[in-house]
């Protein structure tokens, strides 16, 4: 897999020069449209990838999104989930999802997910157990935590998304009884 340092070698440009460009820091750093084009087209020539990995490690986090929620899910789950996943995937961000009923140990699922150090972590469904050691994992890593349709108040701290289902089944029933 090429480098910036290939790239930078075969157009004799430096490295540092053509890491400003693929970043799209080019005009910031007075880097001429030509000198980028010529950037781009070598990069593209020899195949680059960024490695998102050397990446993360500069960052010290990665673009991942922990997911946990129960495998076996309503219909209603899965939307949250598929929302968050074509969310992230626009973001060019991954999505990893523990689905905690199929692990045999969501504490090592999770704490294996933690090691990863991804941007957040994100649960549904949780019960008290499963949210008391999720938030106190993330909190100590500095990870920001969302919970998502939880039940669970165990941690007033966790920021909730939660639905307002009886809104919505008194404005289903006012839209059909007008």
């Amino acid at each position: 897999m090429p480098t910036l340092d290939d790239i930078a070698e075969s157009i004799g440009l430096s490295r540092a020069t053509v890491s400003h460009v693929l970043k799209g820091r080019s005009e910031k750093m007075r880097i001429s449209p030509e000198t980028a084009q010529k950037v781009l087209d070598a990069a593209s020539k020899l195949g680059y990838i960024p490695n998102e990995s050397a990446r993360s490690m500069k960052r010290g986090y990665a673009k991942v999104i922990s997911y946990a929620a129960p495998l076996i899910w309503p219909q209603f789950v899965s939307w949250y989930v598929e929302g968050a996943a074509l969310e992230a995937d626009r973001q060019e961000i991954l999505m990893h999802i523990i689905p905690w009923t199929l692990v045999d140990d969501y504490r090592k699922a999770v704490d294996s997910a933690l090691r990863q150090r991804p941007m957040g972590f994100i649960m549904q469904s949780a019960d008290n157990e499963h949210t008391d050691y999720i938030f106190k994992r993330c909190s100590a890593e500095g990870i920001p935590l969302v919970s998502v349709d939880a039940s669970s108040s165990v941690h007033p701290e966790v920021r909730r998304i939660i639905s307002d289902d009886e809104s919505g089944a008194a404005m289903a029933v006012d839209h059909l009884v007008g």
